[in-house]
């Protein structure tokens, strides 16, 4: 029979001598439950093709995957075009033929004897699981062939191959090109491999994973005819690795050989308390060579973890061929002490095959980061009556569940009246024992005779211990001394304000009233204090100590004054009464008095100060000029200031007061304001410059005594230096969103778009520049994932337009990238190679300005027909000022396909919409999590109790489901699901059942269920996409399968009242 498919996706079947031709689209064409002698062709697309028993599978166009099934084999897989994968799960005698692209062939397992043939393309042909007598032959550019556990025959080609022997006498032929023969891999041959074309100078023996054979000096060269046979002593015996044929023995030098070692290391890593730290393990050296090493947590002398603080762990990581990264997960527990950040160890052990431990990177240190609040010391004032002691209360609030001390000390400070004589100095340190929150501290106070005010000192808590603090407002306390002394009358000291004409002296009198029947004193001295017009070029300063003998009550002070020729204002300075002796005081109104100097120059001409207004953009300084009008032959000088209400109102600027002297014939000065710049997108701002306190008879204009500055604003919301595809974003406010719109895909590739934040407009991280080493590392690690786009759009479900918000810092430098049918978790997990990720440059992104501060970002992924036209994928990015939908708060971050309504304190309404491009009959779901690593409470205590991965995760998941959202579709069709309810302040995950229902997965009919956290999937793969906020993408078969996430596409929107 012959069965034609359609331009759409095809599901075929065939049973017995059937001719199936899939024609375009991703079809399956399944021949596996058939009698055998089947045709199948995929023509285009993505095609998967199964077969059973003499079959010919054609992939034809497209990356197809086929699939020998059958027991008894002899089926024909033929790739064709493109990248495809040919696989023989079980029988033999297959013929497998990759056609042009780089393609995967693969012997997973049966006794048959196989003959792979990889074609045009870099291939990898890999019988290693295969106990036949298989024939691999490389073809054209750089291909790998691994042999297996019998004896095969391995052609390179033409390329730079690199071609394993199996442990059973494989023979190897590299071709022309510089070809690698790994003659012994982690493992000495039963049967010596022979290489049956070794090329001095080109070709190299390569010994990996043999910890006795680490150098030449390692191998014993012996002549066999005009061969030469290559051995080694291990364990005390001769063995024999290889034979390389017509190669002489005694030609052979160091560089025909290579020993490739791999070593493993491990960096720090840390995590707030209740969180889980992520180590990252890396392979250096040799990474084709399948390896392991053992993981473990310890406590060693310097860290300071207690048992009680993480999971201990001991973990054997297995990293498989061409593995160079994995992670290694410690779950910390939360408490609700505060202490200082603890450490553990996680260290390397056990490499295997010849694997060794870095020396100075074989262990790191995990970080637990507090995030308890610390404790605070405060301690309040106290008085007593002197001669008796003054007791203080210290306190202790916060968390007080640990011992701590604080150091209590007198002193006299800056405004304290207290002398030495009049208390006991003190210092002590207080501890506070667990649980402790309040002591006290006693300063002793002095008796004397002495009438007088009560008198102050200070006491200061210092040097809090194991994470204290000292309160910023309550550190220091005051001590007051309350005066028992009394007297019948005390005695007052005032003093009145006189003039005199400038020349002369000024005769300022002080006064002693009250209590006259004791000798005392009181210290006059001259100043000049704030409003004062003098200068000190005015009079004679002078203090002077007035003594009042008994019954004496009025003195003079007089203060000489200086003759000068200019006109001006009368001018004043101030006398003070100080120190009075023996109980006087000071009068509270008359203790200060004023001189007032009386000019006696005259002049026809006054001078006029004057400002203008200026403007300057941000970060920049803003100048302003002061002009002086009328008689400029004396000097002069006028303050210039910012008046208090402008200082308050802004931050935009350094308040600042000047005085600027204008010399005789000065006309103009400039007076500066240094501006401050920010990242805020604001209208122009503007403060006041006020003129005042001109001397020596000058005046302030009326009109231009205050001048107006403008700073103007010169951010912008999106912006990029010319030439760089670094984008800064800003905002009206600390926060700002990015907006992405998609605009077209046109790739047959599911790519993934994402975003992260670099160092400076070159797109430096930590000092590593693009393109430099652990830079793909470095960006995935501060990655925001945007969306995926999908190739194959389920009818019902449109594109157009799709929109995803992050949150950054107001003045973040962002860079963009894609990664190519795979996702920044993959890459993270070291599923997907770092290589499918795609930075900016001029083959695979075009930015284009829109103005307005949108931009937009066209990329080309390198796959399909065109490879120039930019069109595979094309967003439209933006700066804005729009809240971040319900739920979306985790989206874009490692594993955050979840619903997060952990802001929310009341019932969120949520509709569904569903579509679906799929054959299964899958169920979606949503059950809670307790926090971001997708942990799951299942005794109510708001910990979590199962994590991702561990055994009975997914059972508690799908019981603990929300009930009433049982989400479901047709193919091609489209369903809605309304006023379904969740509750806020939690965390809700999506989950598929493929091809099931939740009873059939509850009672183990089913058991394929997959959520957004890889470590809970048994295939440790994405099955979860995000396509927009709050837009899930499903992928139903195991492995990834076709990955095209279509297969069930779920819109959440979501609402409170």
């Amino acid at each position: 029979m012959i069965i034609n498919g359609t331009a759409s996706i095809d599901e075929l079947y065939a049973q017995n001598n059937d001719q199936i031709f899939g024609l375009d689209g991703d079809d399956i064409l399944d021949a596996s439950n058939g009698q055998g002698s089947n045709l199948l062709n995929g023509g285009g697309g993505k095609d998967r093709l199964l077969g059973n028993l003499n079959d010919t599978l054609v992939g034809g166009l497209g990356s197809d995957r086929l699939y020998a099934l059958g027991v008894l084999g002899n089926n024909s897989l033929n790739g064709n075009e493109d990248n495809d994968q040919l696989f023989v799960v079980e029988g033999g005698n297959n013929q497998l033929d990759g056609g042009s692209g780089n393609d995967q062939l693969v012997i997973s397992g049966g006794s048959g004897s196989n003959t792979l043939v990889g074609g045009l393309g870099n291939d990898v042909l890999n019988v290693a699981n295969g106990t036949g007598n298989n024939y691999l032959v490389g073809g054209e550019n750089d291909d790998i062939l691994i042999g297996g556990t019998a004896s095969d025959s391995l052609f390179g080609g033409i390329g730079d191959d690199s071609l394993f022997g199996g442990v059973q006498g494989s023979q190897l032929t590299g071709g022309a090109g510089l070809d690698r023969f790994f003659i012994a891999s982690a493992a000495i041959p039963d049967t010596p491999v022979e290489v049956l074309d070794f090329t001095k100078t080109e070709d190299k023996v390569i010994v990996v994973g043999i910890p006795e054979v680490k150098s030449f000096a390692d191998l014993i060269l012996e002549p066999t005819g005009s061969d030469t046979t290559i051995k080694a002593s291990i364990n005390g015996n001769i063995k024999t690795l290889g034979i390389l044929k017509g190669i002489q023995a005694n030609s052979l030098t160091p560089d025909d050989f290579n020993f490739l070692a791999s070593v493993f290391l491990i960096v720090p890593a840390s995590a707030n308390e209740g969180n889980a730290v992520t180590f990252t393990i890396t392979r250096t050296g040799d990474a084709l060579t399948q390896q392991s090493v053992t993981v473990s947590t310890s406590i060693v002398g310097s860290d300071t973890a207690s048992d009680s603080d993480f999971v201990a762990k001991t973990e054997t990581i297995v990293f498989n061929s061409g593995e160079t990264a994995k992670t290694f997960t410690v779950q910390t527990n939360q408490d609700a002490l505060f202490e200082e950040n603890e450490t553990f160890s996680v260290t390397l052990t056990n490499p295997t095959n010849g694997g060794l431990i870095s020396a100075t990177n074989g262990t790191a240190q995990g970080t637990i980061n507090n995030d308890d609040a610390a404790p605070i010391f405060a301690i309040a004032s106290a008085s007593g009556t002197e001669g008796n002691s003054i007791t203080f209360t210290i306190t202790r609030t916060g968390n007080a569940q640990t011992s701590q001390s604080v150091t209590v000390s007198t002193a006299i400070s800056t405004g304290d009246t207290a002398s030495e004589s009049d208390f006991a100095a003190k210092t002590q340190t207080l501890t506070f024992a667990q649980n402790e929150t309040s002591k006290t501290f006693t300063v002793e106070t002095n008796q004397d005779s002495q009438a007088e005010e009560n008198e102050t000192f200070s006491v200061n808590l210092t040097n809090p211990t194991n994470g204290a603090t000292i309160s910023t407002s309550n550190g220091t306390a005051k001590g007051r001394i309350n005066d028992d002394d009394t007297t019948t009358t005390s005695s007052v000291f005032a003093i009145a304000s006189a003039s005199g004409t400038e020349g002369n002296s000024i005769n300022l009198h002080s006064t002693w009233t009250g209590n006259a029947q004791t000798s005392q004193s009181v210290t006059v001295s001259t100043a000049i204090s704030t409003g004062d017009t003098a200068s000190e070029s005015d009079f004679a300063a002078k203090t002077q100590t007035l003594t009042f003998a008994q019954n004496e009550t009025s003195k003079t002070f007089t203060v000489e004054t200086n003759q000068d020729s200019q006109a001006e204002e009368n001018e004043t300075f101030s006398v003070n009464l100080t120190n009075p002796t023996n109980g006087a005081t000071i009068s509270t109104s008359n203790g200060t008095a004023k001189g007032r100097i009386n000019d006696d120059d005259t002049t026809t001409t006054s001078s006029v100060f004057a400002i203008a207004s200026a403007s300057g953009t941000e970060g920049n300084s803003i100048n302003f000029t002061i002009t002086r009008t009328g008689n400029t032959q004396t000097s002069q000088s006028v303050t210039v200031s910012i008046p208090e209400a402008s200082v308050v109102l802004s931050n935009d600027f350094v308040p600042k007061t000047q005085t600027l002297t204008f010399q005789a014939g000065d006309t103009s000065q400039t007076f500066s304001i240094q501006t401050i710049q920010d990242n805020l997108i604001e209208p122009d701002e503007t403060f006041n410059v006020a003129l005042s306190n001109p001397t020596n008879g000058a005046t302030i204009s009326p009109t231009s005594g205050t001048a107006q500055g403008t700073i103007i604003d010169n951010d912008s919301a999106m912006s990029r230096r010319e030439g760089r595809d670094v984008f800064t974003i800003k905002g009206n406010a600390a926060k700002v969103r990015l907006k992405a719109i998609l605009k077209r895909h046109s790739s047959s590739l599911v790519n993934e778009i994402g975003v992260f934040k670099v160092d400076d407009e070159n797109g430096s991280i930590n000092g590593i520049v693009p393109d430099g080493v652990g830079y793909t590392q470095a960006a995935l690690a501060r990655a925001r994932v945007i969306f995926s786009t999908i190739a194959n759009i389920p009818n019902g479900f449109s594109t157009q337009d799709l929109t995803s918000l992050r949150e950054f810092e107001s003045g973040d430098n962002l860079r963009f990238y894609i990664i190519r049918n795979s996702t920044t978790d993959a890459v993270l997990a070291g599923i997907t190679p770092s290589t499918e990720v795609l930075f900016s440059n001029s083959l695979t992104q075009k930015i284009t300005n829109l103005n307005n501060g949108e931009f937009s970002l066209a990329w080309e992924d390198g796959f399909g027909t065109s490879i120039s036209d930019f069109q595979d994928l094309v967003v439209n990015i933006q700066s804005t000022n729009e809240s971040l939908p319900l739920g979306t708060n985790l989206h874009g971050q490692n594993q955050g396909e979840v619903i997060d309504l952990r802001d929310i304190n009341q019932a969120v309404t949520a509709d569904f919409i569903l579509n679906r491009e799929a054959t299964f009959n899958n169920f979606i779901g949503f059950y809670q999590v307790v926090d971001d690593n997708g942990g799951i409470d299942t005794d109510g205590d708001q910990l979590a109790d199962i994590l991702p991965g561990q055994t009975g995760y997914a059972q508690a998941a799908v019981r603990g489901r929300v009930e009433g959202i049982d989400l479901t579709v047709n193919n091609q069709a489209t369903s809605t699901f309304t006023n379904k309810q969740l509750i806020g302040g939690a965390i809700f995950a999506p989950f598929i059942i493929s091809n099931g229902t939740v009873d059939q997965f509850l009672n183990n009919q089913v058991d394929q269920v997959y959520f957004a956290y890889l470590g809970a999937n048994p295939d440790q793969t994405d099955h979860i996409r995000l396509l927009g906020n709050n837009i899930f993408g499903f992928e139903d078969l195991p492995d990834g399968g076709d990955q095209d996430f279509n297969d069930v596409i779920v819109r959440v929107n979501l609402s409170i009242e």
